[in-house]
């Protein structure tokens, strides 16, 4: 075989495999109500569908914000039971939410936002471990206690994204000055990079997000704000929460860590990703940017309980919950002398919720290129440098050498005569 017809053979067959990766993704929003009861609720529902496989993103705000995430098979189906779903007795709510058959469920797991953590950074540390209980000022608001707006009323089902937006005047407070907190999702057909900073890579294994905080208010002179978060992994399998450095500068100018939240350690897992960047504009650009804080895994409080039983992880996992993997986990805006939240009172975050392999930034080509030319021309020049010396002193020299020759002929000849 020539040359050219491996290179087209080859060419073939990483082009099919890339087609064959790309997942067919739709979404609806699915809505009910107890019945003869004013009690209603909203469920987002992506799926990508691949060859064989389907990933299924569920996503609500019934008890707090949930994206609950399921590797299938092609012919599994959703199903919700919503008087059990929005019933207020726990064992009611248990198996409200079904995946069928339950055995070509091969791996799910659920990540909830549980609460929004506004502190008092009185010491300008950007560091909430700073601070005890009674050495600076929290407003600590569990996300169960907000009124969500419907689904379907602020996504673009359409496109694929769906946002979960609080609209609530519980805790009043907060809403003073028509703020709003929301956690935006988008689902991909395909691989690529976000056209927004911090260009986070997804795929079609993968949904990104992007939380806002805008304009929510506060009491405190120096406020900063976090958000805890739970996940519940569909095994017993311990989670944990890697970091890896990259000297690829090109996407995200300044931020070479990427974290990984997996939800176990071997195999394809589910997981959260995020670099260590936050914006202080919604217009995002590198002089709005500041930094993030993680403050490692928990285990879960009788509080975190409480929340996860009236979650939509409870409706699927019903009482075997406790037999899985869980853990909290705090991450904080911010950096010392960014001026804080009061600065423009605007804060956004992009994540990445998975199943698989996390992607990693690696070093690209350009990258290469310029490290190449940074390296090589140097190279290059000392080289050929040393080639055009040596040729030019041996050139110098050969020359020398036939003067001295004619110089010593010509007193020959003086001294014959």
């Amino acid at each position: 075989m020539s040359a050219a017809l491996k290179l087209c053979f080859y060419l073939t067959i990483l082009y099919s495999a890339s087609v064959s990766a790309d997942r067919k993704v739709s979404t609806d929003v699915q809505q009910g109500c107890v019945t003869n009861s004013s009690v209603c609720g909203s469920l987002g529902h992506v799926t990508a569908v691949g060859g064989n496989d389907v990933l299924h993103y569920v996503v609500t705000t019934i008890g707090v914000p949930s994206v609950f995430v399921a590797y299938t098979s092609v012919d599994v189906k959703l199903s919700v039971n919503w008087d059990k779903l929005l019933s207020g007795n726990q064992t009611e709510k248990a198996n409200s939410v079904t995946l069928t058959p339950e055995t070509d469920v091969h791996y799910t797991y659920t990540l909830l936002f549980t609460k929004l953590i506004d502190y008092d950074d009185t010491d300008d540390k950007a560091d909430m471990s700073h601070y005890s209980a009674s050495s600076t000022g929290w407003n600590i608001y569990d996300l169960n206690t907000f009124t969500w707006d419907n689904i379907s009323a602020v996504s673009d089902v359409k496109g694929n994204s769906l946002k979960m937006q609080a609209s609530s005047h519980h805790p009043s407070d907060l809403w003073e000055y028509n703020g709003t907190f929301s956690i935006q999702l988008s689902a991909y057909s395909n691989s690529g990079r976000e056209s927004q900073l911090p260009h986070l890579q997804y795929s079609e294994n993968i949904t990104q997000f992007d939380l806002n905080i805008d304009h929510l208010w506060t009491n405190l002179s120096k406020s900063r704000f976090g958000v805890e978060m739970v996940m519940v992994g569909g095994s017993k399998d311990p989670m944990f929460v890697d970091n890896s450095r990259s000297i690829d500068d090109e996407y995200t100018p300044g931020v070479f860590t990427i974290f990984n939240w997996l939800s176990k350690k071997t195999g394809d897992t589910g997981f959260l990703q995020w670099k260590p960047v936050c914006y202080q504009s919604f217009s995002r650009s590198r002089d709005k940017a500041t930094g993030m804080k993680h403050y490692g895994l928990q285990l879960l409080t009788e509080d975190n309980i409480e929340v996860l039983h009236n979650s939509l992880a409870y409706g699927y996992y019903g009482n075997g919950i406790t037999d899985l993997m869980s853990r909290a986990a705090n991450i904080s805006f911010g950096l010392a002398k960014d001026g804080g939240y009061n600065k423009t009172q605007v804060l956004t975050w992009s994540g990445s919720v998975g199943y698989g392999t996390p992607p990693m930034d690696t070093v690209s080509t350009l990258v290469i290129i310029v490290i190449s030319a940074g390296l090589g021309l140097p190279a290059v020049i000392i080289i050929f440098g040393g080639i055009f010396t040596c040729i030019k002193r041996r050139n110098a020299k050969s020359d020398k050498q036939l003067k001295d020759i004619q110089g010593s002929g010509y007193q020959r000849v003086a001294d014959d005569e």
